[in-house]
């Protein structure tokens, strides 16, 4: 069983802020309600749950059969797909939102941006929130990458970047947290040093970038 499925049935957040920060990333965007949103890694669901309550029809695609059959149940209105962020089950178009939640920097990024653009309606929306550092590499699994270094990527995927900032609170409550509950992540042995994170909205400029 892997890290994250270990934290998902002990019941701790599957990410920085938890479900506060799913309401806040979907504030930072302003997409409208009534959408077709995708949660990608949607882990047990608190994300596709939060989407919901906010107005938004939702899909979710998870890696960890364990994961999305715990969304499933907890997101019965929800589609939930067993697959990965680099190959998507969904038709070209089809989606008005896709959102990222500490997931990207798990992924090869550029392929799974490809992808995103992909099932992007033109002038659909990404919203993400990742690890950002002063150095590309740092991070749980050396995934992450510089504010300036994220956009670049962002953007060779064929996304204009309409809003990038970065916000540090929540990745350094998380690493509190964790160490203190005795399930620290592998990046919390040192402490959050550099490592923060950022938000990010993009939309699709209808430009293929790989």
């Amino acid at each position: 069983m892997s890290l994250y499925e270990d934290l998902a049935l002990a019941d701790g957040d599957m990410h920085p802020g938890g479900s506060e920060a799913t309401r806040r990333l979907i504030e930072f965007g302003r997409p409208y309600c009534g959408l077709k949103a995708l949660d990608v890694g949607s882990g047990r669901g608190d994300g596709l749950e939060t989407l919901h309550r906010s107005g938004f029809s939702t899909w979710g695609i998870e890696p960890s059969p364990i994961l999305a059959d715990m969304a499933a149940k907890r997101a019965p209105y929800s589609a939930v797909e067993i697959g990965r962020a680099e190959s998507l089950p969904f038709p070209d178009g089809f989606f008005d939102l896709v959102i990222f939640e500490c997931v990207l920097s798990l992924t090869d990024p550029s392929t799974a941006l490809g992808e995103t653009v992909r099932v992007l309606r033109p002038s659909g929306k990404v919203l993400i929130q990742d690890l950002v550092g002063r150095a590309t590499g740092e991070g749980c699994i050396g995934g992450c990458r510089t504010l300036e270094g994220w956009r670049k990527t962002i953007e060779d995927a064929g996304l204009s970047v309409t809003k990038l900032i970065r916000t540090d609170l929540e990745v350094k409550s998380y690493w509190a947290s964790a160490v203190f509950h005795g399930r620290p992540l592998p990046c919390c042995e040192s402490g959050p040093t550099s490592i923060g994170e950022f938000l990010c909205e993009a939309v699709n400029n209808g430009k293929k970038g790989w």
